[in-house]
């Protein structure tokens, strides 16, 4: 009964820790609706967006996947373009290298919901030797590798994943 009990708890607890690496802030909810309005032509067009609303339109990303908006995956092609523009032009690096490690982790982000496994592994090794510190980074890398049927090294970087959150 314990040991079922334990099993139960450890379950909940990479529910309820997945959830956190990935949840767009519902608390905002008015606003992101505001904004997807603002950026949609633009990213149904496939126009320009500035570079410092990757942020931004990251969040949107996430807001309209977790309510089941057909378009997201639109919004991370976009977002992820501009990220990795960002980091290969330098603006996240020097000064700035935290900022450069969370839009690697965000680019792998979207890769993983855009499906594309191969690219999220890359990234996310990126984002790790970026010094990228969230024990998210090994949970999504450890999916990405499932994904990929890669089971052995899923279960390593799940292993890492558990040692980061005690």
């Amino acid at each position: 009964m314990q040991r079922i009990f334990f099993l139960f708890l450890l379950a909940f607890s990479f529910s309820v820790y997945s959830q956190t690496c990935d949840t767009a802030n519902v608390s905002q909810e008015k606003y992101l609706q505001e904004q997807c309005k603002k950026y949609a032509n633009k990213v149904a067009k496939g126009k320009s967006v500035s570079y410092k609303k990757a942020d931004l339109l990251f969040e949107l990303a996430a807001y309209l996947r977790q309510k089941k908006d057909s378009t997201y995956k639109a919004w991370y092609n976009v977002t992820c373009e501009l990220l990795k523009k960002n980091f290969q032009r330098g603006y996240d690096k020097g000064a700035d290298h935290i900022a450069g490690a969370r839009h690697l982790y965000r680019v792998v982000m979207c890769y993983f919901y855009l499906e594309d496994y191969t690219s999220a592994v890359t990234f996310l090794s990126k984002a790790i030797v970026a010094k990228y510190n969230s024990p998210c980074a090994y949970y999504f890398i450890s999916l990405s590798k499932r994904k990929q049927g890669r089971q052995e090294e899923a279960d390593a970087e799940m292993n890492a994943f558990e040692e980061k959150t005690k």
